[in-house]
């Protein structure tokens, strides 16, 4: 039987008091004038400026999927159900908010545009989707572009993030993904880099390799090479897979899974009225 004494009781009361309060000041900040409007230019070109002096926002020949990844920080894979034009017609927003915003507001600002103008409906739901496990080929074995790092990563970004150096390259314990076909890292933990390769495989890649500590990883792969380990990640003139570059480049391996993934799924949407 669940027992609760009176003092645990009111904690859970002050708890809950604190996330409502929280979620109330979440619904609370909005634009205060917004304009969406079609964008019928036929390209697919985007731009956006998010922080613009006096609380400008603008997003340019954004679809609606593309909106809802911004505003709930999310990948492709990650955004599921809605209706065919949520992907397929792009939209112009001018908005402003009666004050400066920070760009950690940004996404609650968007989230609540977008319940505001296009009736957005969304919830969050586990789904068994494809995932892929970051593994070791041989244990006590990595490959020749991977080494455990040397500096005290703690201990340097105590005060914040080392300054890039001039010359271009990666400072200590920081990374960089360099034209979706090159990855440095210095100082990256696994499940660090099981999130970058996330964002290469377009799936939720999970750290299974049991390797502590933090390394230094340099690898180079062609961009849509193979979307899948299956054939064996085939190489062309101009390079290899992602999958056949973190076997050999690091001697780690990709496999392909199933697995629980939280995901957003969409319940209603509506094309905006006209301005």
């Amino acid at each position: 039987m669940l027992k609760m004494s009176v003092s645990g009781a009111a904690l859970v009361t002050l708890v809950f008091t604190i996330a409502l309060k929280a979620q109330s000041n979440q619904n609370a900040l909005a634009f205060e004038v917004a304009s969406v409007k079609p964008n019928i230019s036929r390209t697919e070109r985007t731009f956006i400026d998010p922080l613009q002096p006096g609380g400008r926002f603008t997003a340019t020949n954004f679809t609606l999927g593309q909106l809802i990844r911004l505003a709930y920080r999310l990948q492709p894979y990650q955004v599921v159900g809605g209706p065919p034009w949520v992907e397929a017609s792009r939209f112009d927003i001018l908005a402003k908010a009666n004050r400066a915003f920070t760009s950690s507001e940004v996404p609650v600002l968007l989230r609540n545009l977008l319940a505001e103008r296009f009736k957005l409906g969304v919830h969050t739901e586990a789904r068994d989707v494809r995932v892929y496990a970051l593994t070791v080929v041989k244990r006590g074995r990595l490959g020749p572009r991977i080494t455990a790092t040397k500096e005290d990563c703690a201990s340097l970004l105590a005060n914040g993030p080392p300054a890039a150096p001039e010359n271009g390259k990666v400072p200590p314990c920081a990374s960089e993904t360099r034209a979706g076909r090159q990855f440095i890292g210095h100082g990256v933990t696994m499940p660090q880099f099981a999130h970058m390769l996330s964002f290469q495989t377009h799936a939720t890649v999970v750290d299974d390799t049991g390797l502590g500590g933090a390394f230094d990883i340099e690898l180079d792969w062609v961009p849509d090479v193979e979307t899948s380990p299956a054939s064996g990640g085939a190489a062309t003139a101009d390079g290899v897979s992602i999958f056949t570059a973190v076997q050999e480049q690091l001697g780690l391996k990709l496999e392909r899974r199933r697995g629980p993934v939280s995901v957003l799924v969409i319940d209603h949407a509506e094309a905006p009225a006209p301005d």
